[in-house]
């Protein structure tokens, strides 16, 4: 979810009640939209200076738009639930699980990236765990352990392969596991599909990891993804199986569950969110 063009915009989507909202960040501002339609609604933040950066789970999370720095959560209408001061630097990646929320930041101090833990509820400060040294992380997810959240990196020893540590809450530490996939994963949390699987977009296909640490090729290869090693963003909506993914300034909605597209959102500078209420 990145600058928007609104001159560059076109909509075609066949069912517009497939989201209520939708958000984006034009430059320094960030606005909802009023469905589909691609009217703006209102502004909700507009800070100076520098650019907001919004991240994706069941709500939305803004970084980088203060000083210091903060992350605030919104509901999919648009309503601020929290703000949240960094520990370290800004989030790169932000996940609840439960009522803790992981946060990936850089210590300027001591040079490392470290996974950072808050309380959901308000927004304080918990502990911190360093990630290991020299790897760029991808994306966090997890299957609702609050003591298992997988931290998703390049490999450490092949940058064009992704592998996988873990969050063991009563170690204090981030073990690797023996997983590797041999691609590289898009830099984005996977979207959990079920309880037990979630998928991994790469630049050589999708990827299914489970909650008995195994991966495999997704197996659902009924889902047509055109240029899937482009894929350079995407979210899910698990209530209604729908998926909208990114590709070349294309943002396709597909239906999981039947297996279907549609319909697409032309935005030539990034991506788009919907939330559903």
């Amino acid at each position: 979810l990145h600058r928007v063009d609104r001159r560059q915009r076109q909509m075609c989507i066949r069912d517009s009640s497939l989201g209520e909202n939708i958000f984006a960040a034009e430059g320094n501002k960030l606005v909802i939209w009023n469905g589909f339609t691609g009217n703006e609604k209102k502004t909700l933040i507009n800070p100076i200076n520098r650019n907001v950066i919004l991240r994706s789970s069941d709500k939305m999370y803004v970084s980088n738009y203060n000083l210091p720095d903060f992350v605030s959560t919104y509901n999919a209408n648009g309503s601020l639930n929290l703000n949240i001061q960094n520990k370290y630097d800004e989030s790169s990646f932000i996940l609840q699980v439960g009522q803790t929320i992981f946060s990936v930041e850089y210590d300027n101090n001591d040079r490392r990236i470290k996974l950072v833990t808050y309380e959901a509820a308000t927004g304080a400060y918990i502990a911190n765990v360093p990630i290991q040294r020299y790897v760029n992380v991808l994306g966090l997810f997890s299957f609702g352990d609050e003591n298992r959240v997988y931290v998703m990196t390049e490999s450490p020893s092949n940058s064009s392969h992704t592998t996988f540590f873990y969050y063991n809450k009563s170690l204090n530490a981030i073990p690797q596991l023996s997983l590797t996939i041999s691609a590289r994963a898009t830099t984005q949390n996977p979207i959990m599909i079920s309880s037990t699987d979630v998928w991994i977009f790469t630049n050589s296909g999708i990827y299914e990891f489970n909650s008995g640490d195994q991966v495999s090729r997704n197996p659902t290869n009924s889902l047509t993804i055109n240029n899937i090693s482009s894929v350079g963003s995407y979210s899910y909506l698990a209530s209604e199986t729908l998926l909208m993914y990114e590709v070349q300034s294309k943002h396709y909605i597909y239906n999981v569950a039947t297996g279907t597209e549609l319909g697409q959102i032309t935005n030539s500078n990034g991506s788009v969110l919907f939330l559903k209420k």
